[in-house]
Order: structure tokens, then C-alpha cells, then sequence
């Protein structure tokens, strides 16, 4: 299973995927941040490095 880069967290021990991963993060999380959680699935502790990325269109 391929768990780089991908759209949610996934867990390494089942395969569930975390859509609401905003839930395990906070206000201080940030590009290049682990974090670590309980996968609800399964109870197999995750570890999560975040990549963010963002795009912004502006006009007048």
C-alpha cells in the first residue's frame, strides 16, 4: 500500500482512511508537523507528516 503523499491519512495497520483529519490537527499544525493518533478502526497508533500546500486566484 502506498502511503506517500496522499489525499488522507491512511492507516498503516488497516488501511482506513482519516477524512476528517482536521479533527487530529490544531491551530499550531503545520507544513512538515507530525502528528501522532489513534486509529478509530483499528486502535493501531498512526504517525502523520503533514505537507501542505496553497493556492490562491485574486482579482478585482
Amino acid at each position: 500500500m502506498d502511503l506517500e503523499c496522499t489525499d488522507f491519512p491512511i492507516c498503516p495497520h488497516c488501511g482506513t482512511v482519516e477524512k476528517d483529519y482536521l479533527e487530529i490537527m490544531d491551530e499550531t499544525t503545520g507544513d512538515g508537523d507530525e502528528i501522532e493518533y489513534e486509529c478509530w478502526a483499528c486502535g493501531g497508533s498512526v504517525t502523520v507528516e503533514i505537507h501542505m500546500s496553497l493556492n490562491f486566484s485574486t482579482r478585482a
